[in-house]
């Protein structure tokens, strides 16, 4: 049986991943301009360098034959942080805003300034799940396929081995008692 490539997968992680940055950096530019959202580093070094960096690895993706999986776990993981970062961000900033401590709750919800930092918050919420998720996948790759666990052919096709240890009973059944398990 052909082992199958994993880069659908990733070319999948990443195009949500992109389109959910860019989404990101939309709703605070137009926030920006619109209603006056603070001009904070923290979410334009997030959304404006996530979606920089996810570009590079959706070029890195398509032109390489294997993705390097210690990296893009350290990549999804970094960025969801950061992603994880900005919805506290945008908590705080909406938290310290004078005018939303003077409204009731049904103008709370007609607030421009409000319902941006809600929905750039539940957007980078989204984000930090999504990133989250790619990170742990990337990790179960690393751990499960490990290259002690696969051997490349002639032909340079790879196939996955069983696990080297198996447990003396089992060794023992097979062999006989009297034999010795190395032989």
């Amino acid at each position: 049986m052909p082992r199958r490539s994993k880069k659908p997968i990733w070319l999948l992680f990443k195009l949500s991943e992109l389109l959910i940055m860019s989404i990101n950096c939309y709703v605070h530019v137009s926030c920006f301009h619109r209603d006056g959202i603070p001009h904070i580093f923290i979410l334009c070094a997030t959304y404006g360098g996530g979606f920089i960096i996810l570009c590079m690895t959706l070029l890195g993706t398509m032109f390489i034959n294997r993705v390097p999986v210690k990296l893009e776990a350290m990549i999804s993981g970094v960025i969801g942080f950061m992603c994880l970062m900005a919805v506290y961000a945008n908590m705080y900033v909406v938290e310290h805003d004078q005018l939303l401590s003077f409204l009731k709750d049904r103008e709370e919800m007609d607030y421009g300034f409000f319902k941006c930092c809600r929905n750039n918050g539940l957007l980078s919420l989204w984000a930090a799940g999504i990133h989250f998720l790619h990170c742990s996948f990337a990790l179960d790759m690393l751990l499960t396929h490990s290259p002690s666990m696969i051997e490349t052919l002639a032909d340079g096709s790879q196939i996955a081995l069983q696990s080297q240890r198996t447990p003396k009973s089992v060794m023992y059944n097979c062999i006989g008692e009297h034999e010795s398990a190395t032989t």
